[in-house]
């Protein structure tokens, strides 16, 4: 989910949904990029916040994860083999 300053909270984000233990892995990592968002957060999704230089790599790496999160386990028995 794509956000341009959601409810004037300032930022320019993505939110995903996340696999276990990577949201609190990635906020006590690197909070000045990624937050817990609201709505969403208590599901485990990932705020991370484009308006501070995050790389495509790092977007990238974040999308492929929530789509690995949600697919249906055919899906993502095949793109992991």
């Amino acid at each position: 989910m794509y956000l341009n300053n959601h409810h004037g909270d300032g930022r320019v984000a993505i939110w995903c949904a996340a696999p276990p233990e990577m949201q609190r892995s990635l906020t006590r990592a690197a909070p000045e990029h990624y937050f817990v968002p609201p709505y969403v957060g208590y599901l485990g999704w990932v705020g991370l916040r484009l308006d501070r230089n995050a790389g495509w790599k790092e977007i990238t790496g974040v999308v492929e994860d929530a789509y690995l999160t949600v697919a249906p386990k055919k899906v993502t028995q095949r793109v992991r083999a």
